[in-house]
């Protein structure tokens, strides 16, 4: 029986055609994104001196897409176990004659053989990406297979073993496939806990860490350019062990499963709190009493409509949140987060005040990932949750307008991000108070969480609204939402580097927006906040496209879903449609017009290489120069908040080998030795510049190699 069940599950993969939209899909993204890297496109993502196809670039490749792999982990050997179960097949498992060996063994391996044929279509997208005619041949080494058989059986398989097992265990205990998906996040989360906990580079991380990522890090982080371009990936026996100990893990949770597991076992739930029974009496003895039934009355106003879109979010979001998934995933998440916020002090005698804009910055960086995954997830559950409940028809058939019933759904993946973003606020202040500092700063908080980073995710969660409300299949609408997310990161490569372009990107978005004492969010915050304006317009505009395409009406085909869409698109639905497209254009137009200005270039991507080869073509006439350091400084600044600025005197000593000081210099713009150094509001770029220029003036004067010189300055920024 073992060979039927095989058999007949590679076959049903086989004429599934969602096996060939993730194969499809993975293998193009691979492809182009090797392209982009190797100049197909363009200059590329690489730099001129970076070889695409290097082992080193490889592996990244496939580290990159490994992540992607993760999440199809669950649509795939999830979807195996919990298919049969679904269909109420599991009911035939008393009468049919295998066994429990059979039919586990024979589910695991044939998804597992699915998801590594995928796994190898991105090695092939990857080397075809190399032999594109338009791909520059300089930035391509020769044809090795070697790194591409090394990652594909090192890392992409083990890895895949690894969280297969994991969410195949998951799944088949608790016959929820969602709790695949949670499997795998708390999985990750807790990972980053304990590396966090024992640090990067001790011998128990590079042990225990299961992507093998941190020992293969710890062996190329001193590589030179040219060893990253040449040498091959480290093979260390660390390496070796680190793939054997997660193997052993790997065995140990499937045995554990395989063991817990019978045809009878009832599904494994997470329930906090158990409903007492209740005995009911039945008096059919009483009197009989006379009721008088209050009228009906029918409202049918907007602001009724919008109450009841009110309760029924309620009631999604207590499903949600109610669910035993759900509740390990915040119970984890505020220990993550409070084990990063620990972790900010270097172990120096220099430590950091947890102010509100450190304790904001590292937990909105990494949770930020993990809120975006949940909105995806939950919104496919909760669009297909009728569907799978078996009362469509019945929601279908009530006198609920359809924008109800969608943004109900839309406000209670809102509910939903504001919880998990009130965990940052909770655990921030709750390490604030633990370490004696009581400046909270609220208002910081909630601005910062609540204005700059919900907008984004607002904007997320209708878009994943619109994909889910397309896409029958929860688990591909998934895939293709954190392909999409993880594609527009890839953009730059492909030579797409305007920001209204770019999904939900915006300037500074990648940095979270720094926060400074002295200024705020600075001149950063205007245009994040126009481009995440932008992409709101659009939003709306795809939360009005999905009640066009809302699945509500009975239909057969597609042409009867496109003459129920053209029914819909009239009245006030299709003007604000029109107004919101104008205003869409209108807008990005003005936006473009702006990139375009010379004193807007850092809106684009673009000038960070301007800039590095400017800077290369700069200064590279003095790279055969010993370079001095700074031996001594001594700062005086004072701060003036009212009016953003400072002044600034000290002194600092510039040496070769020896401490031997020969002068004392005042400079101010030009190479002359006794004036007053004075700049404007550019003090960073003009200082390195002047104060460089002066250096090499007095060494091309003859300064001696073990002869040093003091720099006395005043810098006034007013």
């Amino acid at each position: 029986m073992f060979y039927v069940i095989l058999k007949f599950e590679i076959k049903y993969w086989l004429k599934n055609r969602i096996f060939y939209a993730y194969l499809s899909a993975l293998f193009l993204m691979a492809l182009f994104t090797m392209a982009g890297a190797s100049g197909a496109f363009g200059e590329g993502s690489a730099s001129a001196n970076n070889m695409a196809n290097s082992p080193i670039s490889i592996y990244g490749f496939a580290n990159f897409f490994n992540k992607i792999l993760l999440f199809l982990l669950p649509a795939i050997i999830g979807n195996s176990i919990n298919r049969d179960y679904k269909n109420n097949f599991n009911s035939i498992f008393f009468t049919y004659p295998f066994s429990k060996t059979n039919y586990l063994y024979a589910k695991f391996i044939s998804a597992f053989l699915i998801i590594s044929i995928i796994a190898f279509s991105l090695e092939l997208g990857l080397i075809i990406g190399t032999k594109l005619p338009t791909a520059n041949r300089s930035q391509l080494l020769p044809f090795d297979a070697s790194p591409y058989l090394q990652t594909y059986f090192t890392y992409l398989i083990p890895n895949l073993l690894l969280f297969g097992v994991i969410v195949f265990s998951t799944v088949l205990l608790s016959r929820n496939i969602y709790a695949g998906y949670i499997s795998i996040i708390l999985f990750w989360l807790l990972k980053e806990i304990f590396i966090s906990l024992i640090g990067f580079d001790s011998t128990t991380s590079l042990l225990i860490e299961p992507f093998g990522e941190n020992a293969t890090k710890y062996f190329t982080r001193y590589w030179t350019l040219s060893e990253q371009n040449m040498l091959s990936l480290p093979s260390e026996p660390i390496i070796f062990y680190n793939r054997l100990v997660w193997l052993f893990a790997t065995i140990i949770i499937f045995i554990g499963a395989y063991r817990w597991f019978s045809f009878s076992q009832n599904p494994i739930r997470l329930i906090l709190k158990k409903k007492k029974g209740e005995s009911l009496t039945k008096d059919n003895f009483g009197s009989i009493i006379k009721m008088i039934l209050p009228k009906t009355k029918f409202d049918f106003s907007s602001f009724q409509q919008t109450k009841t879109s009110w309760k029924l979010s309620q009631t999604d979001f207590y499903f949600i949140i109610k669910s035993g998934s759900f509740i390990s995933i915040m119970i984890v998440g505020i220990i993550f987060i409070a084990t990063i916020l620990l972790q900010i002090n270097p172990q120096t005698d220099t430590k950091s005040l947890p102010v509100t804009w450190v304790i904001l910055g590292f937990p909105v960086f990494f949770f930020s990932f993990l809120i975006q995954i949940l909105t995806f997830l939950y919104a496919g559950v909760l669009v297909h949750r009728a569907n799978h409940s078996r009362i469509n028809d019945l929601i279908s058939v009530t006198s609920v307008p359809n924008w109800v019933l969608l943004f109900s759904k839309f406000l209670a993946l809102v509910k939903m991000q504001i919880l998990l973003l009130s965990l940052i606020v909770i655990t921030g202040v709750a390490v604030q108070i633990n370490s004696g500092y009581y400046h909270f700063e609220i208002k910081h908080y909630l601005f910062d969480l609540y204005v700059i980073h919900l907008i984004g995710f607002i904007i997320w969660a209708i878009a994943s609204l619109f994909v889910q409300t397309i896409v029958k299949n929860t688990y591909l609408g998934l895939f293709l939402l954190i392909l999409g997310t993880l594609g527009i990161t890839q953009m730059p490569s492909l030579g797409i580097e305007n920001f209204i372009f770019r999904f939900n990107d915006s300037p500074n978005a990648n940095f979270f927006l720094k926060y400074s004492d002295m200024s705020g969010y600075g001149h950063s915050l205007a245009p994040y906040l126009l481009y995440k304006l932008y992409w709101l317009i659009f939003g709306v505009l795809l939360f009005f496209l999905t009640l066009l395409i809302w699945e509500r009406e009975i239909s057969i085909s597609i042409v009867e879903r496109f003459k129920s869409i053209k029914n819909r698109f009239r009245g006030k639905l299709a003007l604000s449609s029109i107004i919101l497209i104008v205003g869409f254009f209108g807008f990005g137009y003005y936006l473009f017009q702006q990139e375009k200005k010379p004193e807007n270039k850092l809106l684009s991507t673009k000038n960070e290489d301007e800039l590095l080869k400017q800077f290369q073509n700069k200064y590279s006439k003095y790279e055969k120069i010993k370079q001095p350091r700074i031996t001594f400084l001594n700062v005086k600044l004072d701060i003036f908040p009212e009016t953003n600025s400072f002044i600034a005197n000290g002194k600092y000593t510039l040496v070769n080998k020896t401490s031997q000081i020969i002068d004392t210099l005042l400079i101010k713009t030009g190479y002359d030795e006794k004036t007053e150094l004075s700049f404007d509001n550019k003090v960073d770029l003009i200082i390195e510049d002047k104060l460089y220029k002066f250096l090499i003036y007095k060494l091309d004067k003859g300064i001696a190699p073990n002869d040093s010189i003091t720099l006395k300055f005043t810098i006034k920024n007013v």
